[in-house]
């Protein structure tokens, strides 16, 4: 995996710059509209470099949460059906994601607040390679990551229809998904807020 909107940024607008030399005006101005989409979309979310599947849609909404089981980075298993009953954010990240930062600096607040009361955070890294369980223990400790951290896999992620980051799923106390994030607003937290409200 990796953050690639540096090379999105280069290829684009390499061609933009070929297409308001040559006086294309027409075609310029619909390139230059889809980068401007391209940026927004980049800023929102960052990408992977293997695609695990197509992105959430509304129709996650009201279905099954798929089961798993992964280890944490204390090497013990843990399942999301040991938190049946329980109101469950499941946030798709890695240490690598620069708006995932954003949205782990958001969530500390909702957890803490809402830790004693039935709610509970599964954050399921993406990182891979040498030393990771290290590397996000040390990055836990720096951004006070202070709930359940899993090592997640491919298959994972490809069973949440996950392949772009941070993505968070809110499970319901019957395992049901009741509301996903796809990316950083800046409206998580008060989102975030109001539907563990509605579930709890």
């Amino acid at each position: 995996m990796e953050f690639n909107i540096t090379i999105i940024f280069r290829s684009i607008t390499k061609l933009l710059i070929r297409l308001f030399l040559s006086r294309q005006k027409r075609a310029g101005k619909f390139f230059l509209t889809l980068f401007s989409l391209i940026v927004i979309f980049s800023f929102s979310s960052c990408t992977t470099k293997d695609d695990a599947g197509a992105k959430p849609e509304s129709s996650q909404i009201g279905r099954i949460a798929p089961e798993f089981t992964l280890n944490n980075i204390n090497g013990n298993p843990m399942s999301l059906a040991d938190f049946r009953g329980k109101v469950v954010l499941l946030q798709f990240w890695a240490t690598w994601c620069p708006l995932c930062r954003n949205s782990i600096k958001d969530l500390g607040p909702v957890y803490e607040h809402y830790k004693g009361k039935g709610f509970h955070v599964l954050a399921i890294s993406l990182d891979t390679g040498q030393n990771v369980k290290n590397k996000i223990t040390a990055f836990a400790v720096q951004h006070k990551m202070n709930y359940h951290i899993l090592l997640g896999d491919k298959k994972t992620a490809s069973s949440y229809s996950v392949n772009g980051i941070p993505t968070s799923f809110l499970v319901d106390k019957e395992g049901r998904i009741r509301n996903y994030y796809l990316g950083y607003q800046p409206e998580f937290a008060k989102d975030l807020n109001k539907s563990i409200e509605e579930l709890l």
